[in-house]
């Protein structure tokens, strides 16, 4: 909006400065040729300096505005004072010295800011500078002039002193207590200051230098400035920030359009114009915004802010309103927190009475352990240690209470730590362990130990919740089951060897018996009848089929008694193994055989696994549907920790009824007239699924359905199950 403004200025202007030009009737707003206007500078240097410089000024408005106007250069005090009475019209001052005016007197309008020039360069901006003399090299940074000598002019001059100071107060100075000032009412006496040594260092405005070489009364090797900066486009010498320039204003006096006009003059003063000439007077822009001087005399507590400001309830609510509302939300957040951690400590000691009045409670065995040591116990916990008083065991540790060494071998004190130490990182713990009792017997418990802060800071501060569960009873039954178990396994393994040598030994009766009724039925062929040789033909069946049970019941006693070691083997090449010996029988029933699914690599006994494939493949070849070609299907998928392998056919079906008779050894579903057989292969087959850690069953429908043998093998090695896909 500002800019806008600018604009629209800046094309009346033209109009405005011709109506001024045309020296006839005056434009209205022009003031009478009588009229006298007062033009006040205030003076930062000699006053014949600053009169000289700024007295064609004086006169350029005169002209611009048809009236008399005196120039008036006065200091701060007596500028002052002529405000207060009303003897100026026209302001050009300092911008620090704007700002008091316009809080103390009534403006009509800032009209213009100075633009300063040196060696063909011009500012609307300008800076304070700290000089030293070239001599001393001690004083280069701001740091260096703590404890110095300082000149300066009074405190209410922003580039005579509130400039610099700013800068020493961003730096972390104390202004007033770090450093000693003699105050100059000018810019030329604070260089003098300096030259003769009256001070070790000295602030002036920018252009000060500038102008004193200018004149010939300052050599450039004399002075040096401390904490040079760089500004783009700024031609003078500078050691702080930059600031707007001198400020043009008008009283509320003057007639606005008057006020108007001299604006527009201050705008269209020509190059080359004696205003100008011999002066860093360049011209004048449009006013610029001065409210950074204002944070400068904010933060020095200088005048118009030295005195504290009266300050209402809303006024602090507006100046403050967001610090206000985040104090005001902390302060909530720490009422809530206090009372939240109030209701947190009550609800951890209602937690902790309750875990007392639970542990004392407790039927069985139940202790706190802190530090390694029982801290508390229950009256079930003395009781099995054979102790009276509670005092008799806390404080002791758990290796207090046991022998030196456990069942296993382990000592019981490292053993403990270690268990501790698991623990408190969040690990449930159980254990077989071994107490001493009061009499010194030794009783099998299971400790349990679980930390109830397993999030604690300090896991050595953490309480450790103990209990016993007492494995008498339990040792003795598993030494029971132990001894159970080693009986039947032998009685197995006598039966077995009795069935081995049984079948084994009752072969050879039977080859005799076979032998001599084959030999007498050629000795006595031609005086047998035909019911006597069906009768020897009847013996000879019986025999075989003896032979054949005998063969079959050595076959089942031989699986897993051979010590054919377990090895990695394909399941896909051992079942291939097994069809090359069905390839006859599937020939002649012409059944259609379909391998599918991917097939692993386990640990097996190839043998077992051959005769079993045998078994289950065969019996879809030999139960088969007396009007249809069998056709079988074989495959193999991942299960649950293992494999499952299934063998599914067309056949006869199963009565769903005779499931459990399938498995057990000489059970048959069908006469030998229909179907040949021992009644012993799937039997066999149980026997090697077991061996092998797995299951077998059966699935069918029904009579006429077909059937499906299913079983499990486990994977038994982690590099058991390279799994490939087989069509």
């Amino acid at each position: 909006m500002r800019r806008l403004l600018y604009l629209c200025l800046l094309c009346l202007l033209p109009l405005l400065a011709g109506a001024s030009a045309t020296g006839t009737a005056p434009a209205p707003g022009a003031a009478s040729a009588t009229e006298r206007f007062v033009l006040g500078v205030l003076a930062t240097r000699p006053l014949p300096l600053v009169e000289q410089e700024h007295q064609p000024l004086a006169d350029y408005l005169a002209q611009q505005l048809n009236a008399e106007v005196q120039l008036h250069v006065l200091d701060d005090a007596a500028l002052n004072r002529a405000l207060e009475r009303g003897q100026i019209d026209f302001l050009l001052t300092s911008p620090g010295h704007y700002m008091i005016v316009r809080r103390q007197f009534p403006l009509a309008g800032l009209l213009a800011t100075l633009i300063r020039q040196d060696n063909g360069q011009q500012t609307t901006q300008l800076g304070g500078v700290i000089i030293a003399l070239a001599a001393r090299t001690d004083l280069r940074t701001l740091a260096d002039l703590e404890g110095q000598r300082i000149a300066a002019l009074p405190p209410r001059t922003l580039a005579g002193y509130q400039i610099q100071a700013y800068e020493l107060l961003q730096a972390g100075f104390d202004v007033q207590r770090d450093f000693a000032f003699t105050h100059f009412e000018h810019h030329d006496a604070v260089v003098q200051a300096v030259l003769t040594g009256q001070a070790d260092a000295g602030f002036v405005r920018t252009g000060i230098l500038e102008a004193l070489k200018l004149e010939g009364r300052l050599r450039a090797q004399q002075l040096h400035v401390i904490h040079a900066q760089q500004h783009p486009g700024f031609p003078f010498l500078v050691s702080t920030r930059l600031y707007p320039e001198w400020a043009f204003a008008a009283m509320e006096r003057v007639d606005p359009l008057v006020a108007r006009r001299a604006a527009a003059a201050l705008m269209l003063l020509p190059p080359g114009h004696p205003v100008t000439q011999g002066t860093q007077i360049a011209g004048f822009a449009p006013p610029q915004v001065y409210i950074e001087v204002e944070d400068v005399t904010r933060a020095l507590r200088l005048p118009p802010f030295d005195a504290a400001p009266e300050f209402t309830w809303a006024d602090v609510w507006e100046r403050h309103k967001n610090p206000l509302l985040a104090l005001a939300v902390s302060f909530l957040a720490i009422v809530a927190l206090l009372g939240f951690s109030l209701w947190h400590r009550r609800e951890l000691q209602r937690q902790r009475d309750a875990l007392d009045r639970l542990i004392q409670l407790w039927p069985q065995p139940m202790l706190l352990i802190h530090q390694q040591r029982f801290v508390q116990s229950n009256r079930a916990a003395l009781a099995l240690l054979g102790l009276e008083h509670e005092h008799e065991l806390l404080g002791r540790t758990p290796w207090d209470i046991s022998p030196p060494q456990q069942s296993d071998g382990l000592d019981s004190r490292q053993r403990v730590q270690a268990v501790l130490d698991a623990v408190q990182h969040g690990q449930v713990t159980r254990l077989d362990w071994d107490l001493s009792q009061r009499d010194g017997a030794l009783v099998a418990v299971e400790f349990t130990l679980l930390a109830l802060e397993p999030h604690a800071a300090q896991r050595s501060n953490q309480r450790i919740l103990c209990g016993w569960t007492d494995l008498t009873l339990r040792k003795q039954t598993e030494r029971l089951l132990q001894q159970h178990a080693d009986n039947l396994a032998r009685s197995n393994a006598e039966l077995e060897q009795f069935a081995y040598v049984a079948s084994h030994d009752l072969r050879q009766p039977l080859r005799m018996i076979n032998s001599y009724v084959q030999l007498l039925e050629r000795r006595l062929a031609d005086r047998l009848d035909e019911e006597t040789r069906q009768m020897m033909g009847f013996v000879t069946q019986a025999a075989q089929r003896m032979d054949q049970m005998l063969v079959a019941l050595l076959e089942y006693s031989r699986v897993g008694r051979l010590g054919e070691p377990m090895e990695a083997l394909s399941m896909r090449e051992v079942l291939d193994e097994a069809l090359r010996f069905l390839a006859p029988l599937s020939a002649e029933t012409q059944a259609q055989i379909r391998v599918r699914g991917h097939w692993p690599e386990l640990l097996i006994s190839r043998n077992e696994i051959t005769r079993l494939w045998q078994n289950l493949v065969g019996n879809s070849l030999k139960f088969r549907a007396p009007d249809r070609a069998p056709q079988i299907e074989i495959s193999a998928a991942p299960d649950e920790q293992g494999w499952r392998f299934e063998v599914a056919d067309n056949g006869i079906g199963i009565d769903p009824g005779q499931f459990e008779r399938l498995f057990r050894v000489f059970q048959r579903l069908h006469t030998r007239s229909e179907f040949e057989g021992t009644g012993i292969g799937l039997a066999l087959a149980r026997k090697i699924v077991e061996r092998h850690g797995g299951r077998i069953w059966v699935e069918s429908a029904g009579l006429g359905q077909g059937s499906r043998f299913v079983f499990f093998l486990p994977t038994q090695s982690p590099d058991s199950a390279h799994a490939e896909p087989q069509s």
